[in-house]
């Protein structure tokens, strides 16, 4: 790995014959679920394609591999559908269906209009974004439902909350969240649009706090159930091979560091 700066060139540590730490996030957040990614579960696995995996499996994976932590009493089994949040959303949705035994069904529909609205910094242009993307399906089966939304992420929660606010007024009794990403709480300095950590609504908050606060955006009563549940990452890292992962907007281990320099836990791996 080699340094360039004002300063000159510097070599911050040997090169080496290793996969390196690609991130974690694009995994689930970029990635097309139709592209296909090596596991590095050997040692050359970038040079042979036909080892690689499609993205959608490896997210329908970690669906399974959410459920299986479950506990039995968890509100998410007495649910009556899971739903994706289209498009990287719904490999991950039908993980969960199928580890569920729950019913898959297509009732929340992207439009014509995709983007990707926390790569906006704008908060009026996220909401009109939110707003431009979503789309409900039959809204008069919805009443008197328990639902499970899945999506790939939740970073600032401004699309769960619209979610939240149109499945009340449509008479929905329960909306659970599940992150197919574990929660975000620091910030990205090696190229994801994430500048500051209270950009993200996991930053300071557990579980039941981010529920809150999705409520709180969507207006609805405080009685109303809403509940969020999130994939681990030991979860993500087996059902992308094992390897090592860049997670450092989740637990604030960076592969490099703002100033260069290679942290403390790759030289250790590479030692």
């Amino acid at each position: 790995m080699r340094r360039i700066d004002q300063l000159g060139e510097d070599t911050l540590i040997p090169g080496e014959d290793d996969a390196g730490f690609p991130c974690g996030l694009e995994r689930v957040y970029f990635a097309h679920r139709n592209s296909r990614v090596p596991l590095y579960t050997k040692k050359n696995d970038v040079e042979f394609p036909e080892r690689w995996r499609e993205n959608a499996q490896i997210s329908y994976e970690s669906g399974i591999k959410f459920t299986d932590l479950l506990p039995d009493q968890s509100p998410l089994r007495d649910a009556d559908m899971v739903i994706g949040i289209p498009a990287s959303g719904v490999p991950f949705a039908r993980g969960v269906s199928t580890g569920l035994a729950i019913p898959y069904e297509n009732k929340l529909i992207t439009k014509v209009k995709e983007s990707r609205s926390f790569l906006e910094s704008d908060l009026s242009k996220i909401a009109a974004n939110v707003n431009e993307k979503l789309q409900i399906n039959f809204p008069e089966k919805w009443k008197g439902k328990k639902v499970i939304i899945a999506d790939d992420s939740i970073v600032r929660g401004n699309t769960f909350g619209e979610i939240t606010r149109i499945l009340h007024k449509l008479g929905v009794e329960e909306v659970h969240f599940v992150s197919g990403f574990p929660p975000l709480r620091y910030p990205c300095h090696l190229g994801v649009s994430i500048r500051d950590s209270k950009e993200l609504i996991a930053d300071g908050r557990n579980e039941e706090q981010i529920a809150q606060e999705i409520k709180k955006k969507a207006k609805v009563p405080d009685d109303f159930i809403v509940t969020v549940s999130y994939l681990q990452q030991e979860q993500l890292k087996e059902a992308t091979g094992g390897h090592e992962l860049c997670f450092g907007c989740v637990d604030g281990k960076y592969p490099v560091n703002k100033d260069g320099t290679v942290d403390v836990f790759i030289r250790k791996r590479v030692d």
